[in-house]
């Protein structure tokens, strides 16, 4: 497993833009260094139907966010959250290690809410498991419910 200690002999991280750039290796033939050295490391990848920054690392691909997270805080962690959600934006301001719960409740919120009669019944899930918010007179009433609910249960998460 790849250390903060490797990763910053490695790469410079641009905390302006999110990027990691190659550094020169001594122990990398010139033709590498010629190459890669001082340019940005990695390149666009589609991962999850969602763009992510891939980088090779000896002969292993990563996403770079989760290079990022190690060479600034020195841990690999199970998931790092994107907040707007954007999986090239690797700004330190934008991650935030979370659980796979907390992941789901910042994708794009659905509906929330669905037709049953005459009425509009809400419904939200959390930890797997789903809260029936209500029914309502109108689709604006059951929106309104659903969109406080994330607010509620969701907190700093909720999109």
């Amino acid at each position: 497993m790849l250390t903060q200690q490797y990763l910053r002999q490695i790469f410079e991280y641009d905390y302006d833009d999110g990027w990691l750039v190659w550094k020169h290796r001594s122990n990398m033939p010139n033709n590498w260094n010629g190459r890669f050295a001082g340019k940005l490391a990695g390149s666009v990848t589609v991962y999850n139907c969602k763009p992510y920054i891939a980088i090779t690392v000896d002969y292993k691909q990563y996403l770079a966010h989760r290079l990022i997270w190690v060479y600034e805080y020195g841990e690999w962690v199970d998931r790092i959250d994107h907040k707007d959600d954007d999986g090239t934006n690797n700004r330190l301001s934008n991650l935030r290690a979370c659980t796979h719960s907390q992941n789901m409740m910042n994708k794009k919120p659905g509906r929330g809410w669905e037709q049953h009669g005459k009425k509009f019944r809400a419904r939200l899930y959390l930890n797997g498991q789903r809260l029936e918010l209500g029914s309502f007179d109108t689709p604006r009433e059951a929106e309104a419910a659903y969109i406080e609910a994330r607010k509620k249960h969701y907190g700093e998460f909720a999109r």
